[in-house]
């Protein structure tokens, strides 16, 4: 089966976005921050990104431009925004990684405890080895 190949185009943006989606996804998301019941604010994401607020904003414009989020008034603070993962942009998400979930749910039942315990242990190594 061949694999997808990511562009970029998908968050409206040039081929050269894979880079910022793979540091994405080493980091937290809005929508991490959204499950954690935390505001994700613009800085909040420049912060868990490690880029400058400029470059977050133009991160941020591209996705809003797709529809993949919207800035909404904070909660907490009138005068800042957070960032809102639209329904499309989850959709999308359990379109594309969704399969790929199911498999390593199915995959991991598929253990005893003990080899479970092993796996859980070295992907921690692995996770804690890449920062």
């Amino acid at each position: 089966m061949p694999r997808k190949q990511y562009d970029g185009r998908s968050v409206g943006g040039r081929p050269y976005d894979g880079l910022v989606r793979d540091r994405r996804t080493r980091a937290g998301t809005p929508l991490d921050a959204e499950r954690a019941g935390v505001e994700a604010t613009p800085s909040w994401l420049a912060q868990q990104l490690g880029m400058t607020s400029q470059a977050t904003t133009a991160v941020i414009h591209r996705l809003e431009a797709a529809g993949h989020v919207q800035r909404l008034r904070s909660r907490t603070d009138a005068r800042s925004t957070h960032l809102q993962v639209s329904d499309t942009a989850v959709a999308l998400g359990w379109q594309f990684f969704g399969p790929l979930l199911d498999r390593l749910i199915v995959t991991t039942q598929a253990l005893d405890s003990d080899e479970q315990a092993r796996v859980k242990e070295y992907l921690t190594a692995v996770s804690d080895a890449l920062g």
